[in-house]
């Protein structure tokens, strides 16, 4: 998997057994890993103003969403999802808030505020 940047600056792009992110920079030649994301092409997802990506990590069993920086690519903060899959995670179109699925067993939506707050959980499979 590998995708832009915002900036059109850097590439982020997975090895072929999925343990590690690595962002490189087309202007300097760095690059920057992080490591563990769950899935290669549903792991990353960069906020609308495109300051912070999201990547889906798994530590531990468990799944978290941690919040890079695309200026210095440093972690922001981890967020534990209180998902029991997550499967894929979106940001709100004016970067307050960021959304996680759940696999098809879980079938819930969680959101989350970027300080780590969850502000709502919907069950989609229990819902009549």
């Amino acid at each position: 998997m590998a995708c832009w940047a915002p900036d059109s600056a850097h590439i982020c792009c997975t090895n072929e057994l999925n343990v590690r992110v690595a962002i490189w920079s087309l202007s300097n030649r760095s690059v920057h890993y992080i490591d563990s994301p769950k899935h290669p092409v549903k792991s990353t997802c960069f906020s609308q103003d495109g300051s912070t990506m999201t990547v889906l990590l798994r530590i531990d069993c468990k799944d978290n969403i941690s919040l890079f920086s695309t200026s210095t690519w440093k972690c922001l903060k981890t967020i534990a999802c209180q998902t029991r899959d997550a499967n894929d995670l979106f940001w709100s179109p004016v970067n307050h808030h960021i959304a996680v699925t759940d696999g098809p067993l879980g079938g819930a939506v969680a959101v989350y505020s970027v300080d780590g707050r969850q502000l709502a959980m919907v069950n989609l499979v229990d819902v009549s």
